[in-house]
């Protein structure tokens, strides 16, 4: 999962952000049961795993299939066919694409009648034969069948979306993170995000996330005014759902929490402690991610940069989750921008399977047990598609 700056809301049922102030707290529930606890203290064991490219889209450079070129993209899902689908939030579409990577179709546009959308935030599929694209304005999924791309009835749901943070549909289970406002206290504001699973019969707390503080920055330079941005190192909620499986990281050290149709039941761990964060640390950082972390073009210096946003005290252990289509478990580890990726696999119970070699690249979605699909950009910071074929040495 991407780190972005997020607008600060309250929790809310129903309505919109632009009247979260005035609407009703949600009150969920909290998860009870006790998940089995699997732990692993041992060294790294490599996984002689290649990623081998198969096809990239997107990019300035991408002449040949120039009509999917990709305006925002943040999100993506897959069927059971491979098929790719693409929240393209900016044009607005969701551009559906073959397992070969070519386009297939294009659905939605901006509007207020079926199958549009107004401000469309992340793309699910649920029960492998609907795609649903949840749609701030509308405050619910507008959704497509997925063996014809005809529109399907609208769902509203009764909880309030946090902006960005995906999106699991699993029957008439809705998996999404809220942005819960904690308080303030003189110019600095205390939130958190938690992972909430809404039905029309209950809203449910999974996890809740560490509390962090945004302060008003102030860099000229960027045309940044007293804006409350995120911190460096400010803690993620790291989520992904398959099937009736959440995989959830959101505590400070190596912890993945696994939800089984809404019920704790694993929860994996290893001894690697979060890192604590240097000046240093957050300088390098603001250098790797300044047009993220700040503006794009932003003429400030990394140090002025990492003064005025601050920075966490802790880098988190984990920083991102993926699940297999057969339910292995990768784990991104936290690291710096500047430093080589670590990934950990785990089976479906929690087994470590071993660690890819660095640099191996991080998936958002997988098209297959066999196959990950990329989000990045080039060197224009254009968003591009990449999807790898994986060749594991050993027996599977």
């Amino acid at each position: 999962m991407h780190r972005f700056s997020f607008p600060l809301v309250t929790l809310v049922a129903g309505g919109t952000f632009a009247d979260a102030a005035c609407a009703r707290p949600l009150t969920a529930q909290k998860t009870e049961g006790t998940p089995e606890v699997v732990a692993y203290t041992g060294e790294d064991s490599p996984l002689e795993w290649r990623f081998e490219q198969l096809w990239r889209l997107g990019g300035v450079d991408d002449i040949e299939i120039g009509a999917i070129k990709f305006i925002s993209v943040n999100n993506v899902a897959t069927d059971q066919a491979g098929n790719l689908y693409v929240l393209d939030r900016t044009a607005p579409r969701v551009l559906v694409i073959s397992p070969e990577g070519s386009l297939i179709a294009s659905l939605g546009s901006r509007g207020e009648g079926p199958g549009e959308f107004s401000n469309p935030l992340a793309v699910s599929i649920s029960g492998g034969d609907l795609l649903t694209v949840y749609d701030l304005a509308r405050g619910g999924l507008v959704r497509w069948r997925i063996d014809d791309r005809t529109v399907a009835d609208p769902v509203r749901v009764r909880a309030q979306y946090s902006y960005g943070l995906g999106l699991h549909v699993d029957g008439d289970a809705v998996h999404f993170a809220a942005h819960q406002f904690l308080g303030a206290s003189g110019e600095e504001l205390s939130s958190r995000y938690s992972l909430v699973r809404w039905t029309p019969a209950a809203t449910t707390l999974l996890l809740e996330g560490q509390e962090f503080k945004r302060v008003p920055a102030h860099l000229p330079q960027c045309k940044v005014f007293g804006t409350h941005m995120a911190q460096i190192f400010e803690p993620v909620l790291a989520w992904v759902g398959r099937d009736d499986r959440i995989a959830v990281a959101g505590d400070r050290d190596y912890i993945v929490h696994i939800f089984d149709g809404g019920e704790p039941t694993l929860k994996i761990e290893r001894d690697l402690a979060a890192r604590q964060v240097t000046e240093d640390m957050a300088r390098r950082e603001a250098q790797a991610r300044m047009g993220e972390l700040v503006a794009p073009n932003c003429d400030a210096s990394p140090t002025q940069a990492a003064r005025a946003l601050g920075h966490a005290e802790y880098l988190q252990a984990v920083t991102g989750v993926a699940v297999s289509p057969d339910h292995d478990i990768w784990v991104r580890r936290g690291t710096l921008a500047d430093e080589e990726r670590l990934i950990d696999v785990f089976g479906p119970a929690g087994e470590y399977r071993g660690t890819l070699p660095s640099g191996s690249p991080w998936p958002a979605e997988f098209a297959g047990p066999d196959r990950v699909l990329v989000l990045g950009t080039d060197e224009f910071d254009v968003p591009t598609i990449t999807a790898y074929r994986v060749v594991r040495d050993e027996p599977r």
